[in-house]
């Protein structure tokens, strides 16, 4: 259509344009190593936000302070609002404190799913197996942001 249309019956003011899909909101994302959930005792801070525009996510989360205790296994990040079209790996600021650990963690959403993967990166760069517990020396520190094409 062409033309434009001033007044009542249009928030644009444009005939045949509609409103963009706006959203945002909070979700609680869900540390789990060996298919249990982690601890989330002691001080942990585990939250979750998101903005959705259209078809785009962004999903920012903060997994702090979360107690390995007797957690054992690799460690998924579950209960994500919104699933990629394709593969994204989420950018990761973390702190290392001296309770914390070494290994530089990869956070891999695959496409169609709702469950982060964390991955090790080893010398050189390259993508060793999943991240462990282990791997970890008392706590998880992370704060890790992607956005994404959502289906």
């Amino acid at each position: 259509m062409s033309g434009i249309m001033g007044g009542a019956g249009s928030k644009s003011g444009v005939i045949g344009e509609t409103e963009l899909d706006y959203e945002y909101g909070e979700f609680t994302p869900i540390v789990t190593a060996g298919g249990t959930a982690m601890s989330t005792g002691g001080g942990a801070s585990i939250t979750g936000f998101y903005v959705k525009t259209g078809r785009t996510a962004t999903l920012s989360m903060k997994l702090w302070s979360i107690p390995v205790g007797s957690s054992s296994g690799a460690i998924l990040v579950t209960n994500m609002p919104f699933a990629p079209a394709k593969n994204v790996v989420f950018t990761c600021r973390q702190d290392y404190y001296s309770s914390a650990y070494n290994p530089q963690p990869l956070f891999y959403l695959p496409a169609n799913q709702t469950n982060i993967i964390m991955y090790d990166v080893g010398a050189g760069a390259t993508w060793l197996a999943d991240y462990q517990v282990s791997h970890l020396t008392n706590y998880l520190f992370a704060i890790v942001t992607g956005t994404f094409i959502t289906y």
